[in-house]
């Protein structure tokens, strides 16, 4: 026991020799005790601590660059380990649902809709919550579980959220809340529907668009999913050789990026029997993601399969 105090001892520094008789004092081992737990603490706390804003921004960039390059498995451990943190803190903030909105967006990626469903629910409450009714990332999460309801079949559904989504990217003026649902002139957002070129764009209203343009679409009505296309294009497609790095709303998205939205002009437009015009987007689509990201990134080579499909059933 003295050999083992003596170690104790100068580790901590101030404390007195081992007496003679090789007992240890009782009062040192205490105030040792008491030092090893306090220090402890401090490493605990330390290692629980919330990550810094430089920090989690560039932890949140990097998942949301695996992401956009299909590296699912690599975006949720990132974001797991996040979330590990945010939950040690006891904290259910902002960035909290951030995290659990983009493992929502993961999970719906690969299809796991179950479980995505949950997440984007949890998201949307603690928005709505922090942020009010109206906050421009409530409608990024409404919009995301729409798309979760409209790829299991559950239409109605789909339609009522992504209204309630429309309403929030939109800034509707005449909007007002009750119980978290949302009221106001149904001709207005019919007209906004319909003719969605009058509104002013913003990252959120593209996300919004192209789940409305996926719901009508499906409902086999091109006309009104063209237009929704077109003005998510129209605020997605910034020239190249622009710097855009002032305009990224969130590390997770990583700025705009127009070729998903050409995708699907072009589909739209080759279904409805139109193959010049297929032919035209899908060519502007393979030309703004090589320049934009490179020959090799998913969204080029998705544009080039897209191309090549077409011309193999035009043949």
């Amino acid at each position: 026991m003295a050999h083992a105090y003596a170690l104790i001892a100068p580790w901590f520094g101030f404390f007195p020799a081992a007496p003679a008789s090789g007992r240890p004092d009782a009062g040192a081992l205490r105030a040792a005790a008491i030092v090893a737990w306090c220090t402890a603490l401090v490493v605990l706390s330390v290692s629980q601590a919330p990550a810094n804003s430089s920090d989690f921004d560039a932890r949140m960039a990097s998942a949301g660059r695996a992401y956009r390059m299909g590296n699912y498995e690599q975006a949720e451990s990132i974001l797991k380990d996040l979330l590990s943190e945010a939950k040690a803190t006891g904290q259910q903030d902002l960035r909290y649902a951030e995290i659990v909105n983009n493992l929502a967006e993961v999970a719906s990626a690969q299809g796991r809709l179950e479980e995505a469903e949950p997440l984007y629910k949890e998201a949307m409450a603690l928005r709505l919550k922090l942020e009010g009714p109206t906050a421009r990332d409530l409608a990024l999460s409404v919009s995301g579980l729409a798309d979760v309801y409209r790829l299991q079949g559950r239409y109605p559904e789909a339609l009522q959220l992504l209204r309630r989504a429309l309403k929030i990217a939109a800034h509707i003026s005449d909007t007002r809340t009750m119980g978290g649902e949302f009221h106001g002139d149904e001709r207005f957002l019919n007209n906004l529907i319909q003719n969605p070129s009058v509104v002013p764009g913003s990252p959120e209203l593209a996300r919004v668009l192209t789940a409305f343009g996926d719901w009508y679409r499906e409902q086999g009505q091109y006309d009104v999913a063209i237009k929704m296309y077109k003005k998510v294009v129209d605020i997605l497609d910034v020239p190249p050789d622009r710097d855009i790095s002032r305009l990224y709303r969130t590390p997770w998205e990583g700025g705009y990026n127009a070729a998903d939205g050409l995708i699907r002009l072009a589909d739209s437009y080759a279904v409805q029997g139109q193959p010049l015009e297929g032919e035209r987007f899908y060519k502007r689509a393979l030309s703004y993601a090589e320049r934009r990201f490179g020959p090799q990134h998913p969204q080029s080579v998705q544009a080039l399969k897209k191309l090549a499909e077409f011309y193999r059933r035009q043949s």
